[in-house]
């Protein structure tokens, strides 16, 4: 994960480049800036107007040369940890979309996707912020503190009775901190969870009127989240107020001890104001230190997590790719999940020119099938093959985009065009989808649209009737010219000239194609010719 960060960075090394280089500019001024303004307090007396002048356009580059690089670095280091953020969370969502797909029945898609994305950018913004200022401030530490024996050996040496007090405070919390932040990302994203899940539905909420209902839900998560919080703080205000009471403590004694030397005539006001900037200056980066140690327990939380996500095994991933696929083949297969037996030692056979329904009553492993035929499935007993090849050798990634069309009963449609939700970027001519379209009864669906193809589907699908969505899932497939067509319940939206154009439609092209189709739909069953009934335990097919 780390090394992911790292080559990311090195993709980006002329930010990181100059980032450094500002960065490293930016402390010589600060550095520079107390001693000169030092000189110039104990020179003051002696200092014509011209030389007070002089001194004074020095100090104004300096700041005019601090506010220039300030502002352009937070301009380039906001781009670096953009991209990098990117990259990172790019990286981690590609390898969720290739785990096995029961690995989604248990994990909520909105906690998922708030866990990355604030996972992401801290561990990001760790490395790329507090990497680079971990690095310049070793550079301050020392250059402060030579400045600072410079100036007053005695000084400094008592001050620093501050260090070991800091670190000690530091180790006493680091596992406390660890623990209780975890708890917090916990469950803040499992709060936005289910604000997310009450914006999706809130269609449902609207027509059962369960405002209340759903309220609550939001106040019981909120609850949690507040204590989680309130534990959290009052762990860091310990903290932090520790190295505060430690901070104000070696201000008082600077103040003391500096005042003495001065009245004294040990040291002169502009040293003494040049040690009241070097020395903070030096407990400033003993501090970033402490607090780098904070952020770096913060950081190894989301660092786990992320982690933990990337550790998922992907599914199993073949490299032998097929020219078609001619026939499809399970023997002895059985799948359990939750230690429920849903598929029971199924034996079946498919073959091109055939039209196969599958049907049984709700919860019989229809789903389950179509997923195991379609290789969405692997923790499987049995065998499925391809063309006679074992399906655990092929890439199926490969052979599913290519030879495979699938229409949802229920599908889920991209926030893009209908023609991007028909190709996928694929480059396929207008006039083809078209012809489909004609085909299949759906040239009304493309004309009442003011922008045809190129019309936007809102989130949702808020904007196209259940028909409207299950005509453009099957144009989705049909147009790939595919070997093997699986629709599940394709006519539950359609209307009764559509199904009649439908069913044509399939009988025509049969003769080359695997079709599959689950459905409850009697109508449609004139078209089969084997009927796999799955409410037969021993699923054995009815020839039609």
């Amino acid at each position: 994960m780390i090394r992911n960060v790292i080559n990311h960075t090195k993709k980006y090394k002329n930010y990181m480049m100059g980032i450094i280089s500002l960065r490293i500019i930016l402390w010589i001024v600060e550095l520079i800036q107390p001693y000169i303004i030092s000189s110039y307090i104990d020179k003051l007396k002696l200092i014509t107007v011209d030389e007070l002048l002089r001194f004074t356009k020095i100090i104004a580059v300096l700041f005019i040369i601090r506010i220039v690089i300030s502002f352009i670095n937070n301009i380039i280091i906001t781009k670096f940890n953009t991209k990098s953020y990117f990259d990172l969370a790019y990286d981690v969502i590609e390898h969720v979309k290739r785990v096995p797909l029961f690995y989604f029945n248990d994990t909520n898609a909105a906690y998922l996707n708030e866990r990355i994305n604030f996972d992401s950018n801290e561990v990001v913004s760790f490395i790329t912020n507090k990497g680079i200022n971990f690095v310049i401030n070793i550079f301050m530490c020392i250059g402060s503190l030579c400045f600072c024996f410079s100036i007053s050996l005695k000084i400094t040496l008592i001050l620093s009775f501050s260090i070991p007090f800091n670190l000690i405070i530091y180790f006493k919390f680091k596992k406390i901190m660890y623990k209780l932040d975890l708890e917090k990302k916990e469950v803040e994203n499992k709060f936005f969870s289910k604000i997310n899940e009450q914006l999706y539905n809130i269609s449902a909420i609207k027509k059962n009127c369960c405002f209340e209902f759903s309220g609550n839900k939001l106040k019981k998560f909120f609850s949690l989240v507040l204590d989680a919080n309130m534990n959290f703080i009052k762990s860091y205000a310990v903290f932090d107020s520790a190295g505060i009471f430690i901070q104000s403590m070696s201000t008082l004694m600077l103040l003391l001890l500096g005042g003495l030397e001065i009245i004294k005539g040990r040291m002169s006001l502009g040293n003494f104001l040049a040690f009241n900037s070097y020395f903070p200056m030096f407990t400033a980066s003993i501090q970033f230190f402490l607090e780098f140690g904070s952020a770096y327990q913060s950081t190894l939380v989301s660092y786990n997590r992320l982690k933990e996500i990337m550790d998922i095994e992907e599914e199993n991933k073949g490299v032998q790719k097929l020219n078609e696929v001619s026939n499809i083949q399970l023997e002895n297969v059985s799948f359990s999940y939750n230690s429920k037996k849903v598929i029971s030692d199924i034996s079946l056979n498919f073959d091109t020119g055939k039209i196969y329904f599958i049907v049984g009553e709700n919860g019989s492993g229809k789903t389950t099938l179509i997923n195991l035929i379609t290789g969405l499935i692997n923790s499987y007993s049995g065998d499925i093959w391809y063309n006679s090849k074992d399906i655990k050798n092929l890439d199926l990634y490969y052979v599913r985009k290519k030879h495979f069309g699938i229409s949802e009963q229920e599908p889920i449609l991209f926030n893009d065009t209908i023609m991007n939700n028909i190709t996928f970027g694929g480059n396929i001519d207008t006039d083809i989808i078209e012809n489909y379209a004609y085909k299949l009864n759906m040239k009304g669906l493309i004309k009442r649209l003011q922008k045809g193809l190129n019309t936007v589907i809102t989130e949702n699908s808020s904007n196209l009737s259940g028909g409207e969505k299950q005509k453009i899932s099957q144009l989705k497939a049909f147009v790939k010219d595919p070997n093997v067509i699986i629709l599940d319940e394709p006519s539950s939206a359609l209307d009764k000239e559509s199904i009649n154009y439908l069913k044509r439609y399939l009988k025509d092209i049969k003769k080359d194609k695997i079709i599959i189709m689950v459905t409850h739909d009697k109508n449609m069953l004139d078209i089969a010719d084997e009927v796999i009934n799955l409410d037969n335990i021993s699923c054995k097919k009815e020839v039609v």
